[in-house]
């Protein structure tokens, strides 16, 4: 075996290593007693075994179907990375457009990845790997503290892990939860109980497949079923997926970089060593970790953005295509997160326009305009279907508000727009948060830029810009980094309701920097100093994602890898310890052919019966009938006609939202009350810290 390919298998081996070494350390946080770590290492492998083949699979298929644009690419030396974002982006769309028209059966998602494949297949018996990287350089060993921490978090069972997530409280309610309903129904649609269903959703989309394609059966009543079936496995495999998509952000990003250089006259050796700085400082920032662990969306974005942006930079693709294939990969991202209409483009748009002579402009953006139009076409096409505004709830103003009324469309404003002015906004962005109480968490307090799970990876890149720009061989790919750095944080104060992880986007060109500065220090002596102060910042920032790691659950972040989703679902049940907990105790006490209606909570993920959930801004079933008929005593027979037997309560939920205003005010406090009052003593409740929390009532009759 020829080095090479040794320094590939030690890429390969390492992190898998780096992986069960940091299970042992950080299993000795657990307070409670374990199983030895073999015997525990043997339990998580064997749960998080098919998840890994699954991810793997998925990404060889992505990896086939972005052949199909080769002939546009083909003449770039980093041919299969830009084949590789393009094949996720395509597969997005095409899981979009045979979803949405009741095609998310087994046999067609096996034929599509199965296509994948063979396309794969075809063009490696054709061309061979010509064009694949030839040697691994070992600085990327620095990746492998963060590599291991993102993979460890995302074999927890969602729901265990991130305090400055709530829970994972939008994948329990939507991420994973639009996936389980879209599955039961063999179709992506929109669902009028969850708003966000009305998003593109095309990482939600791909974890459908997911279920889909593992012949994940729908309709065992009363048991966990689609994503959870058997052990829950495929809920492991969509959050492997999504580290999978932080790894491949991390690879393009510093293929990014040191094709930047490259083209600067930096020599390949740096060059690749500076992009392999910036891809692991993008890797170990603590929001990666954190959000990348997750069956979120962001990531999807994010890799999509840096493959389009390493296609804007490539002038061995003609401007035509250059166009055209940054709008595939800008219009998948979109299709990934809508925010990347305005976090992602604008990136990709100053870095195609300013490498290009001005005559080249229409060929760039006439093109790729129709051609980013057709990738979100499925989303538009399915939303103007069901409820005539194609980017609902977005623009109800013009083209109306489907089934909301005017008070569900302003709750909804109002909640994602921030009420501060211009200095509150930059406030907000490099420092705190105006608004936020002495006492809020850090969430709260931190919502920009200087949030601690961002690190020290902005100001970094600030100071980074600087010393880009004194060298005239990164003057101009740096000067267009930060225009677009600056676009992003400007479309952030005014276009969103200023969420910390919302910036996760400025990492690419913000990581770029950092691989920019060190590759324009010319001299070795000048180097040395700035390449030990990058060193310093990306361990700070694996060690801050360690800290934030090793904080959750009281110091046992490890323990739910142990009881994996099954443990989440209540399995195995003892009653003792299950009625200690709402979700175990539904689904082990009460009864098969049960419908339980969600009040104030929408976090019904690991729910195996009938749950009736709504998202805050949506109406509730509850809220329906209030309007229908306001005599409270008449509630529950009109919940029985509807196949509701239990009342789920979470008072606290219900108290949070009335102070912040989002609640339906179609249910008010005192007719909830005065209702729940006459169906009697509940049958279960669940306090928190001295105080009534949760109730579950049965429904008489």
């Amino acid at each position: 075996m020829n080095s090479p390919q040794v320094r590939a298998a030690v890429l390969v081996a390492a992190p898998i290593l780096a992986l069960l070494a940091l299970m042992a350390v950080l299993g000795s946080l657990g307070k409670d007693p374990a199983p030895d770590p073999l015997t525990a290492l043997g339990l998580v492998l064997s749960g998080i075994g098919p998840a890994l083949v699954v991810c793997v699979v998925l990404l060889l298929s992505c990896l086939g179907w972005g052949s199909l644009l080769r002939r546009g690419f083909r003449e770039a030396p980093d041919a299969w990375t830009i084949q590789l974002g393009l094949g996720i982006a395509l597969l997005i769309t095409l899981t979009l457009v045979l979803g949405g028209v009741g095609l998310l059966v087994a046999p067609v998602s096996v034929g599509v990845v199965g296509v994948g494949l063979g396309l794969l297949g075809w063009q490696v018996k054709g061309a061979g790997l010509g064009g694949a990287p030839a040697r691994v350089s070992r600085v990327w060993l620095i990746a492998l503290p963060s590599t291991a921490l993102l993979l460890l978090a995302a074999m927890s069972p969602p729901g265990w892990l991130w305090d400055s997530e709530f829970g994972a409280y939008d994948v329990l309610s939507y991420h994973l939860r639009l996936p389980q309903e879209w599955l039961a129904g063999g179709r992506i649609e929109p669902l009028e109980h969850n708003v966000y269903s009305y998003l593109p959703s095309g990482i939600e989309g791909v974890y459908a497949l997911i279920g889909s394609m593992t012949l994940a059966p729908t309709d065992d009543a009363g048991a966990a079923s689609g994503l959870l079936a058997g052990s829950g496995w495929r809920v492991i495999a969509a959050q492997m997926f999504h580290a999978c998509l932080a790894l491949v952000t991390a690879w393009t990003l510093q293929v990014f970089v040191r094709r930047a250089l490259l083209k600067s006259g930096v020599e390949a050796l740096h060059a690749g060593r500076c992009g392999v700085i910036a891809g692991v400082a993008l890797l170990a920032t603590p929001w990666v970790v954190v959000v990348g662990s997750l069956a979120y969306n962001e990531m999807g974005a994010a890799a999509l953005g840096a493959a389009a942006m390493l296609v804007a930079i490539e002038d061995k693709i003609k401007p035509v295509w250059r166009g055209v294939l940054s709008a595939v990969l800008v219009g998948g991202a979109c299709a990934a997160k809508p925010t990347a209409i305005f976090l992602v483009a604008p990136v990709v748009g100053v870095l195609l326009l300013g490498r290009a002579p001005v005559r080249d402009w229409f060929r760039l953006i006439g093109p790729g305009v129709i051609v980013g139009v057709l990738m979100l076409a499925p989303w538009m096409v399915r939303n103007a279907a069901h409820g005539g505004n194609p980017v609902f709830p977005q623009m109800t103003g013009v083209f109306g508000s489907a089934h909301w009324d005017d008070e569900q469309v302003e709750r909804y404003r109002g909640a994602h727009r921030f009420e501060g002015g211009v200095v509150d906004r930059v406030r907000t962005l490099v420092w705190t948060s105006p608004g936020a109480p002495d006492d809020a968490s850090s969430v709260q307090r931190w919502r920009g830029a200087m949030s601690p799970q961002f690190g020290v990876i902005f100001p970094a890149a600030l100071l980074a810009g600087v010393i880009a720009l004194i060298s005239a061989a990164t003057r101009r790919p740096a000067a267009l980094l930060l225009v677009g750095l600056g676009a992003q944080a400007v479309a952030w104060m005014t276009l969103t309701h200023l969420q910390s992880r919302f910036l996760i986007p400025g990492l690419l060109p913000g990581a770029a920097l950092l691989g920019l500065a060190l590759g324009g220090v010319r001299t070795k002596r000048s180097r040395e100093p700035l390449t030990v102060a990058w060193v310093i910042v990306v361990a700070a920032q694996a060690g801050l994602g360690v800290w934030v790691f090793a904080g959750q659950r009281s110091g046992r972040p490890n323990f739910g890898l142990l009881g994996g989703t099954a443990m989440m679902r209540g399995e195995p049940y003892e009653p003792l310890v299950g009625r200690a907990d709402p979700t175990a105790y539904m689904n082990h006490e009460l009864g098969e052919g049960s419908g339980v209606l969600y009040v104030g909570d929408s976090a019904a993920l690991y729910n195996v019966h009938e749950a009736l959930v709504s998202t805050t801004w949506d109406r509730s079933l509850l809220g329906e009938i209030a309007r229908e008929t306001p005599e409270t005593e008449r509630w529950t027979d009109a919940l029985r006609e509807r196949g509701v037997t239990h009342v789920y309560v979470d008072l606290g939920e219900i108290r949070r939202l009335t102070l912040s205003g989002w609640r339906d005010p179609g249910v008010g406090s005192e007719s909830l009350a005065r209702w729940l009052e006459s169906l009697g003593e509940p049958i279960q409740v669940w306090p928190e810290q001295g105080e009534t929390r949760q109730l579950l009532y049965r429904l008489g009759g």
